[in-house]
């Protein structure tokens, strides 16, 4: 996986291709190997909580240069303060495939997270996070 920063604890800002807004992007850009169980998540600034119980959706873009099978996309999960994570769920399963040099804007109810079960304080929530899923895939995008 791609990392940068002097102790290889972050996202590359993605800054030569255009985003959907603002300045620029995250780019994410991954090898899975079997055995492998990578993470890679952003947070605020200053690692700031964010009370989601009232929230419908999580919404973010990704792009991707080559085009992304949906099936090859990592899963998504959310972290408290505490570091309790919650159940990891497919992207795939909430977008196509990501066209060659498109933004594709994903929507993921919150309620896929909300009603897992897990021991999650939604009212502390400091982390988004993306994790393999499959072994043996390999890919780059940027989220925005």
């Amino acid at each position: 996986m791609e990392r940068k920063g002097s102790d290889l604890r972050k996202f590359p800002v993605e800054t030569s291709t255009v985003p959907i807004s603002g300045l620029n992007s995250l780019r994410l850009s991954w090898k899975s190997a079997s055995g492998g169980d990578w993470v890679a998540i952003s947070a605020g600034l200053n690692w700031t909580e964010h009370d989601l119980t009232n929230s419908d959706s999580l919404m973010f873009w990704l792009y991707s240069v080559e085009g992304i099978q949906s099936s090859n996309l990592p899963g998504i999960f959310m972290e408290d303060i505490n570091n309790v994570k919650t159940t990891k769920h497919l992207c795939s399963d909430y977008c196509d495939s990501l066209k060659p040099g498109a933004w594709t804007r994903i929507v993921i109810p919150m309620s896929l997270f909300l009603s897992a079960g897990d021991p999650v304080n939604f009212t502390k929530i400091k982390t988004v996070g993306f994790a393999q899923k499959l072994r043996g895939q390999s890919a780059s995008y940027f989220i925005h």
